[in-house]
């Protein structure tokens, strides 16, 4: 498409090592096979003999590039993808739109690291079609797959849709990056020596006697002097200001320098200890608790985790095991000045100063888990409530009755934070909770709460799972159809032949057939041959559009296996209809070949 080179050849302007030429070689080669096993990909399904085969000499592939070349560095163009430079995949036809399917979705570039395995390299696959399929979902992208996804071995260069902007309370955009440590004294002291000495440098030029004064021995302030009080020389009462100018700026900043090194935390802390080893009763302990909760509130405000954390066996000291859950219950209110600013401050730091935070949460442990969830729920950056989440789940201890009482917050991720703590607890308890919020509004919601299902024994998880079934939803359907197709089931049978045998089957999105007529293959017996004859009937002339559907029938068909599932088959090899005949003989075939 107005490139006069062919993938993987250099233009003649661009020169290459050997080196980079033997690469962009390999990732031509190598991108024209993740092409073929798309396509077969789309054509059958994932589980397909022909697709694994595909998909394991695709992983292979991408293995012995990186291992003798490094990294690999694709970027894409709406129909190229290029490599060190060169073109090596063009897009030609319109169904030919691998580029297409990374650069409409905001990625422009993909490095793929060595140590990637076929799992990740899996995912990508999954996304892709995901992506690429004529139902795709409006509301995902490939980044978001990619990004939840949480590949070690790939890096991304995108440009999102939707931007995440950072913003400050009441939905005002930040101003610039928050400050942090106190203000700096005024003048600095290299500036003032610098100046000082060249005024008073200048000043002895000028006065030109041998007795110039250029020192002070006692430096003194201009507004102590008096009108009755003899002023001298102008510029030798200067010289000797600007000469006490410099020493007095640097005892100052020295004085605040050790006033801000000095922890007085740390020291008041040191004296609580002290007198708490000297064996003081619980009456004179309980009076020191104000002092040990202000020392641990300043390290807070502060963001001084590792402080907050070595004042915590002196607060429990001080405190009850009933006053200690009270005042961890106190900041956990919206209100509380020391909770907001513990919010503002984990949002403004990285991974490193977050962990230690979540060290803190762990050395406080449950009575603060109310406290956690709250700085979950107000924290801005995902990058803060993420940890927090699975750090919630390791405090709660599995008392999952406070975790769910967060979970009819009005905002989506809070919830789905929440179902992941679940998730992260599992087992029989969590499946209340999940039961109710099913339903939720938001599908990333719904989407957690099945995958969270997948640690519940089966028989509980069920009647949760049977709710989300019911959903339009592909990816709903399908994650709660791979829980619960794990044999013959009369229930779940019955309610998949009635979507089967709904008008509007054949127009449903590829995904949703491929999941109900997997999971029919599974779940159903003989009772359900008959209906699924009358959707391959060899005499009754297929819809248009009912090609893939008339395949997933077929395979259905095959996967049951009993001699009443052959003989239709058979019958349906006999049809007048090529869809029929195809779809009942590729069917066979694969079922032969298994």
């Amino acid at each position: 498409m107005g490139l006069n080179h062919s993938p993987g050849s250099t233009p003649p302007e661009a020169e290459h090592t050997p080196a980079e030429d033997a690469i962009i070689r390999q990732a031509a080669a190598w991108l024209q096979l993740f092409s073929r096993t798309l396509k077969t990909w789309r054509l059958y399904d994932e589980h397909n003999p022909t697709v694994e085969q595909f998909r394991a000499q695709l992983a292979a592939a991408l293995g012995e590039l990186l291992e003798a070349h490094g990294p690999l560095t694709l970027r894409f163009t709406a129909d190229t993808v290029t490599c060190a430079g060169t073109v090596v995949y063009q897009s030609r036809t319109r169904d030919d739109q691998l580029s297409l399917v990374f650069f409409r979705d905001g990625i422009h570039a993909l490095t793929f690291a060595p140590g990637m395995d076929r799992d990740e390299l899996d995912v990508i696959l999954t996304s892709v079609v995901r992506m690429s399929s004529v139902g795709r979902d409006p509301e995902q992208d490939l980044v978001m797959l990619l990004w939840d996804a949480e590949l070690t071995h790939l890096d991304m260069q995108y440009v999102s849709a939707e931007a995440d902007i950072e913003l400050e309370p009441e939905g005002r955009e930040s101003s610039g990056p928050a400050r942090s440590g106190p203000p700096l004294a005024w003048p600095q002291g290299a500036d003032v020596t610098t100046a000082t000495a060249a005024i008073a440098a200048s000043t002895s030029e000028s006065a030109g006697a041998p007795g110039a004064i250029v020192t002070a021995a006692e430096p003194s302030r201009s507004e102590d002097w008096t009108a009755s009080d003899p002023t001298g020389p102008l510029h030798e009462e200067l010289a000797q200001i600007e000469a006490g100018a410099a020493a007095a700026v640097r005892r100052f900043q020295d004085s605040r320098a050790t006033e801000q090194s000095a922890n007085r935390g740390a020291a008041m802390l040191s004296l609580l200890d002290d007198a708490i080893r000297c064996g003081l009763d619980a009456q004179e302990r309980a009076a020191l608790g104000p002092t040990a909760s202000e020392i641990v509130d300043d390290a807070l405000s502060g963001g001084d985790w590792v402080g907050a954390r070595r004042a915590l066996p002196v607060l429990r000291a001080c405190h009850a095991g009933a006053d200690e859950h009270e005042r961890w219950a106190a900041l956990a209110q919206p209100e509380s000045v020391v909770t907001r600013t513990v919010i503002r401050t984990l949002d403004a730091q990285n991974q490193q100063d977050v962990a230690l935070f979540i060290e803190l949460a762990h050395a406080i442990g449950p009575s603060g888990l109310d406290w956690f969830i709250l700085i979950m729920a107000e924290s801005h950056q995902q990058r803060v409530r993420r940890p927090l989440a699975r750090a919630v789940a390791e405090v709660a201890g599995g008392k999952v009755d406070r975790i769910a009482a967060w979970l009819g917050d009005p905002r989506w991720f809070v919830v789905r934070n929440l179902v992941t703590a679940l998730h992260a607890i599992g087992g029989e308890k969590i499946v209340a909770p999940l039961a109710g919020v099913i339903r939720h509004p938001d599908r990333r919601v719904r989407l957690e709460v099945i995958g969270a299902l997948s640690t519940v024994p089966a028989a509980l998880a069920r009647p949760v799972l049977l709710q989300a079934i019911k959903s339009d939803d592909v990816r709903e359907l399908s994650g709660a159809l791979r829980l619960l197709a794990v044999g013959p089931d009369a229930e779940l049978s019955t309610s998949l032949v009635e979507r089967l045998m709904a008008d509007d089957f054949p127009q449903r999105p590829l995904e949703e057939q491929r999941a109900v007529l997997s999971a029919l293959a599974v779940t159903g017996d003989d009772a359900i041959i008959p209906l699924l004859e009358s959707r391959l009937d060899p005499a009754k002339r297929p819809p248009p559009d009912a090609e893939h559907m008339l395949l997933g029938v077929a395979r259905c068909l095959a996967r049951l296996g009993s001699p009443a599932a052959v003989t239709v088959l058979m019958s349906a090899m006999g049809s007048r209809w090529n869809q029929t005949r195809e779809a009942a003989s590729l069917a066979l075939a694969a079922s032969k070949s298994r």
